[in-house]
């Protein structure tokens, strides 16, 4: 008899304590889908930077082109990307101009495979298995860098911008 009942309290005792985790695990999970529902202070601070570097960009410039760039948000003032055009970065909050090339990182092509592969005019290996690649017609140096950006054979290519807001010798004089 005493064998009984010692199981019984044994019984008792083992499922009263998984109900009891179970109540905590349900608590823990419940607090921690508010936590996700309430922004942090760091996100809230995020979303406030956000506004703030939105609320300092030029009403005229929100009325022009975004567009992603080297994984990067600019405002562009024309909506097709040549050699020269203007671009505003929205992180950096600087403008650049694009110089109408593109660099490329790739270990499967070298310079005369780029070259007839994208039909450039020009092909210059800058570092090992890195190339500067110059299209044929400067207006479509950004479709070049589209095509390289979704090309599986190419590591990584970035259209390459100047931030440096100096004028060509030329436009000097």
């Amino acid at each position: 008899m005493k064998i009984k009942v010692l199981l019984v309290a044994m019984l008792v005792t083992v499922s009263g304590c998984n109900v009891e985790n179970a109540n905590r695990e349900q608590i823990s999970k419940d607090s921690q889908s508010k936590e996700m529902k309430t922004p942090s202070p760091q996100q809230s601070a995020l979303v406030q930077d956000a506004s703030e570097i939105i609320d300092r960009i030029p009403s005229d410039k929100l009325s022009k082109y975004p567009i992603t760039i080297n994984g990067e948000k600019y405002i562009a003032e024309t909506a097709q990307l040549t050699k020269g055009s203007k671009v505003f970065n929205l992180l950096m909050r600087e403008y650049g101009t694009i110089k109408g090339s593109v660099v490329v990182v790739t270990n499967a092509l070298n310079q005369t495979s780029l070259k007839q592969h994208f039909n450039l005019a020009s092909v210059v290996e800058i570092a090992k298995h890195t190339y500067r690649l110059y299209p044929k017609d400067d207006a479509k140096v950004y479709s070049l860098y589209q095509s390289l950006v979704s090309d599986n054979v190419i590591e990584r290519s970035e259209l390459e911008i100047d931030f440096s807001g100096e004028t060509s010798s030329a436009e000097k004089y």
